[in-house]
């Protein structure tokens, strides 16, 4: 039976949870505090101050190349390998420099994958897009990427997660950059914080604070210059 509702279960398969695995990851680093070291036979050898096997090397070059793909089904294709992912995600969390990801144009698909919805990948490309959003190459590649009105669709319509993690990023986009927050007001991101800030999770709750004072500070300083 499920532990919350008490309903039985159709299976006892256990399905891992990739998204919440990376920011568990995301909050052991923030209160320094180190995950356990995965066990395997894959080498391991350092890049950028982290630890990577072999295996994960090569599969996120493989990930990579087909992600950054001009063919759609490619990138369907390479988003559906949760190994990859997960590594990819894990490697991100773990401080590896994010100019590579960047470079080779990671943002444009996981923007896309924002708008297809049904396509069922909006959890993982949110789950990097707010790891890179963390970093300044990451920052400055989605920012330029204009992605304001999409992640204000997803507060609007998205799950919890989502939601969650669509705030982690816009409160990075926003912070320290008046574009992205001019941006963020005339997409009507105020409303759809506002109505977060009563039903989001406790984390999203933080950031939408954060995020409406600057709007607001932004808004009186306006007033200011008008009068």
């Amino acid at each position: 039976t499920c532990p919350k509702t008490q309903q039985t279960l159709v299976h006892t398969a256990l399905t891992p949870n990739y998204v919440l695995k990376s920011l568990i990851a995301l909050w052991c680093e923030s209160n320094g505090i180190e995950l356990p070291k995965r066990q395997g036979n894959c080498r391991t050898k350092k890049c950028g101050g982290s630890s990577l096997s072999d295996c994960d090397r090569t599969a996120i070059g493989a990930l990579l190349d087909k992600l950054t793909s001009n063919d759609i089904e490619q990138q369907r294709a390479a988003a559906g390998k949760k190994d990859a992912a997960t590594a990819l995600i894990k490697l991100l969390c773990e401080g590896t420099p994010t100019a590579r990801v960047v470079k080779a144009g990671i943002v444009a698909p996981l923007i896309q994958f924002l708008k297809d919805a049904g396509g069922g990948m909006v959890d993982e490309a949110l789950a990097i897009m707010a790891i890179l959003a963390s970093h300044h190459e990451g920052r400055v590649a989605i920012g330029q990427a204009k992605p304001i009105h999409i992640l204000v669709e997803v507060i609007r319509t998205g799950s919890p997660r989502n939601r969650e993690n669509v705030v982690a990023v816009l409160w990075s986009l926003c912070t320290g950059d008046p574009l992205q927050l001019k941006l963020a007001k005339e997409h009507g991101t105020e409303a759809a914080l506002q109505e977060l800030s009563e039903n989001g999770t406790d984390r999203a709750k933080r950031k939408v604070g954060s995020i409406l004072e600057l709007l607001q500070r932004m808004e009186g300083v306006d007033n200011l210059q008008s009068s």
